[in-house]
């Protein structure tokens, strides 16, 4: 874990308000888009949504419910049992993958509350980020890497592995299918069902490009309807077996089938291959970590949401389950060779409710229609700030367009509308008013979501719909679930066992440590996390976790005897594992290519690639920061309120450069624990005076110069708090770093370089 050790700014503002539009917003404002700064090919500038905009528990409850209800449940129990045989089986593998939720769960609570660190004002602690397994990883595995905390391997990875197969392009292509089959077209034409999957990608990327507040609303629209949908076939299931003669009337069908015994010699790998499908059906509780800095009380909605939504689902998946094998139990034991040219959801419609008029196949198309879209709006916004995340690693190219924040949204147009008088003072309610959309967005990561998914959606051409369906949805769940799932689960481990790396105490006067004053603090993963999670339950959710990962990782090697219906597959067994490990594989090329060029720079030119990276804190509960109740607190009370709601990530300021050597006499490119390494010896009279942790007087940050109020030090000019940069300038400190073009003459030295991973 890297124990990055915060440099300037490190800002708190106690009491920013909601983004409201102004007169000086519309100002000499000609066109609509006129004010949109242009993108810095050398700097990133992102910040975290105002608090209007954060996500509630009920949004982070809905984004869970709406990502794992999605085709899974419906098409997930026909390819189950073509791989276990046996209704038995089946329940079990459905069990198992209830099991594999709530572990898995649990593993990215931990990761989320504990990961990254910071040490900020000789406090070392936990803030929750946005970023998901990215940062987890990177943090857990920080070496091969081009320098401590910048280009690390195991990141480049998961990056370029989410690049390209992180998206919903297989739902894409199953909610085009459905509509097509809803239209009256049985076998619809390869490039009809790929136009509309292409048409689908790009309206969810405007959608939440266009308006945040409305994709959060269609996502929790979609999660709402798909619960009561499910709920309700649970709830008829019941009402139709407790009906007069109901167990008789399917007990005497039953009695009518003939009974068979499937070869079972492929069993394990077909199991495998079937347990991809209830993993990617489950998989749904890493979406609130994709977003964790966009949630509001992070600490406190994070786990309740976590706990509350993949508890329902678990419960609510196995309620169904039971449901498919009371009605369909008949079903379950024909021959294989039948089994396969049904759908377990059509059929379990048709027995409860009639198949008038083909009625169950249109409301099994119209429901998955709506699941899939449904998986495809949540999924497009927490996957595009996955991939701004990675760009702002700075190892793609174009990485500062792909990372930028642009305010393209709805309340943009009313703004535009008002400065122009096409627009006169009639608003429905605060619906029109501008402040309540008007939201900066990643732009450049949709974008780079969109491409992706168009890109899938055409690789998979020469298949049909539904074999395009199955490759894209066992390679997402083996490369991104099983494979980085594993790597999650061992680095739990490896956090237990060995402990998280060594840090150094800093002083609070001080921005290296005395070495004859302090030795590194060495800490165990249980006092880390005292408080926060059992470490008894850490262990075995991390062991079952890693089973669970590892277990389709391992067995999808091993080829099957024969095809379960006796026909050759139109998707060869080892297309799946084979396409994931090139992706990994390329994706290590990709970090050894970096390596290798910043070499070849290095030799060539004397250029060194640098990192640096400016990261802007607020307290998560806005009434431990209020400046009288500083006042009035005790240094206990005082550090009791911070950690009651803790520091969140409000801006972060990234900049890159390829710099000349001859600039580096004073420090060298690693850096231990965000500390730089001096490599020469300076004469005392060449030294400058030791400055505050966060004094930035002589630098161009000087209006964001602050102290954290409990940091370990006192406030030296007796101000409270956000005196200092209110008396600067009250837009947010994102717009004004950009704005003024601070990073054009941050000075480059020891005291301002932060070359390290946040």
């Amino acid at each position: 874990m890297n124990h990055a050790r915060v440099s300037a700014p490190v800002v708190v503002e106690a009491d920013r308000a909601p983004m409201v539009a102004s007169p000086d917003d519309h100002r000499g404002a000609g066109g609509l888009f006129d004010d949109i700064p242009k993108a810095n090919k050398d700097s990133i500038v992102t910040s975290a949504p105002e608090e209007p905009f954060r996500l509630t528990f009920i949004d982070v409850t809905c984004l869970l419910i709406n990502r794992t209800i999605g085709t899974g449940i419906f098409n997930g129990p026909q390819v189950i049992m073509n791989g276990v045989k046996t209704p038995g089986k089946a329940m079990l593998l459905w069990f198992c993958g209830c099991i594999y939720c709530l572990c898995g769960a649990h593993v990215f609570l931990e990761y989320g509350l504990n990961v990254p660190r910071y040490i900020i004002n000789g406090i070392e602690q936990a803030v929750p980020r946005s970023g998901g397994e990215l940062h987890y990883l990177q943090s857990v595995f920080p070496a091969p890497r081009y320098r401590k905390g910048t280009v690390i391997l195991v990141g480049v990875m998961f990056g370029i592995s989410f690049i390209c197969v992180g998206n919903m392009a297989s739902n894409c292509i199953d909610c085009a299918l459905r509509l097509c089959q809803l239209a009256g077209e049985d076998d619809p034409g390869r490039a009809k069902v790929r136009g509309i999957a292409i048409a689908i990608a790009t309206a969810t990327c405007f959608i939440h490009a266009f308006s945040r507040r409305g994709g959060i609303f269609l996502n929790n629209i979609f999660a709402v309807v798909k619960f009561l949908f499910l709920l309700s076939m649970v709830v008829a299931t019941w009402v139709v077996v407790g009906s007069p003669g109901g167990l008789k009337r399917f007990a005497d069908e039953t009695q009518l089938q003939t009974r068979s015994s499937p070869n079972s010699e492929d069993e394990g790998t077909s199991a495998a291959q079937a347990f991809l499908f209830v993993v990617f059906a489950f998989f749904g509780f890493d979406q609130p970590s994709y977003v964790l800095g966009e949630i509001k009380h992070p600490r406190k909605n994070f786990p309740r949401a976590m706990w509350w939504g993949m508890g329902m689902m678990s419960v609510l998946y196995l309620a169904v389950n039971v449901c498919y094998r009371l009605m369909l139990w008949q079903m379950l034991v024909v021959p294989a060779s039948v089994q396969v040219q049904g759908n377990v959801a059509e059929e379990f419609f048709a027995r409860i409710y009639g198949n008038k008029h083909g009625g169950a196949q249109k409301t099994v198309d119209s429901f998955l229609a709506i699941s899939s879209f449904g998986n495809v709006v949540v999924w497009t916004f927490t996957a595009a700030r996955m991939k701004q995340e990675i760009a702002k690693q700075w190892f793609l190219p174009f990485a500062s367009f792909f990372a930028m924040d642009k305010d393209v949204s709805f309340g943009r147009l009313l703004s535009w509308m008002e400065a122009s008088r096409l627009n006169p003072a009639r608003r429905l309610g605060r619906f029109f008013n501008p402040s309540s959309h008007k939201e900066k967005t990643p732009v450049g990561a949709f974008v780079l979501h969109l491409i992706t998914c168009i890109v899938l959606i055409l690789a998979t051409y020469r298949m049909s719909a539904r074999d395009a369906y199955l490759m894209l949805t066992s390679l997402f769940s083996y490369l991104l679930a099983a494979c980085f799932g594993s790597a999650l689960a061992l680095g739990i481990l490896i956090l237990h066992w060995w402990g998280p790396p060594k840090t150094k105490t800093v002083t609070p006067k001080h921005r290296v440590v005395p070495e004859q004053d302090q030795e590194p603090a060495k800490q165990s993963w249980r006092d880390v996390t005292k408080g926060v999670i059992n470490p008894t339950l850490s262990i075995v959710c991390a062991v079952a976790y890693l089973i669970g990962s590892l277990y389709p990782v391992i067995a999808s090697w091993i080829p099957p005897s024969k095809s379960p219906t006796g026909k050759p597959p139109s998707v060869k067994w080892y297309a799946v594992p084979v396409t994931a490990f090139c992706i990994l594989g390329f994706s290590t090329l990709w970090f050894y290519g970096f390596m290798a060029i910043t070499a070849y720079r290095g030799h060539a030119g004397q250029n060194e690639f640098v990192y640096r990276c400016h990261p802007v804190f607020a307290y998560a509960d806005v009434s431990s920061a209020d400046p009288e109740r500083h006042e009035r607190a005790s240094a206990e009370e005082g550090a009791a309120l911070m950690r009651r709601g803790g520091l969140i990530l409000v801006h972060e300021a990234i900049h890159k450069t390829w710099r000349a050597r001859e600039m580096n006499g004073m420090v060298r490119g690693d850096h231990s624990n965000g500390i730089p390494m001096r490599t020469r010896t300076t004469q005392p009279s060449d030294r400058q005076p030791q400055q505050h942790a966060n004094d930035l007087s002589n630098t161009d940050f000087a209006g964001f110069s602050q102290d954290l109020p409990f940091g370990g030090g006192a406030h030296e000019q007796g101000r409270p708090l956000q005196n200092n940069a209110a008396q600067t300038s009250r837009r947010p400190v994102a717009e004004r770093i950009q704005s003024e073009g601070l990073f054009s003459s941050v000075p480059i030295s020891p005291l301002t370089d932060t070359s390290h991973h946040i």
